[in-house]
């Protein structure tokens, strides 16, 4: 029984070596999904984006005026991956706009920015 389990063994290391590995690239999208309106995922079901990328068609900048909750986005279960694989990576900034706009903060905030900390995943 070893002596038929070794080139067995033997085989499956070699097929699982001649494998194609990962190579860090960002994958392709597998195509573009417009929605007119946003599209809500209801608590408890699993949306699975199957490497599309998504756009809002419907969506115009009001200029400095904020246009409301309407057109806003709550994400959850964030996977980012970056291409140098830095983890400093911020999620939701607001600035003082201005010829150079200075940072005024980051990260989860009330109505501003929401979100958990938790539900971000950066290079996982």
């Amino acid at each position: 029984m070893v002596k038929s389990f070794v080139p067995f063994a033997t085989l499956l290391l070699a097929t699982a070596s001649a494998a194609s590995v990962p190579d860090g690239t960002w994958p392709t999208s597998t195509g573009t999904v417009q929605y007119a309106e946003a599209y809500i995922i209801k608590a408890g079901e699993v949306f699975d984006g199957k490497m599309q990328t998504f756009e809002r068609s419907d969506v115009s900048c009001e200029g400095q005026t904020e246009s409301g909750a309407d057109t806003a986005a709550k994400l959850s279960n964030i996977h980012v991956k970056t291409t140098n694989g830095n983890n400093d990576v911020k999620v939701c900034q607001w600035s003082q706009g201005g010829s150079s706009p200075s940072n005024l903060g980051d990260g989860p905030s009330g109505t501003l920015c929401q979100y958990s900390e938790s539900d971000v995943h950066i290079n996982e």
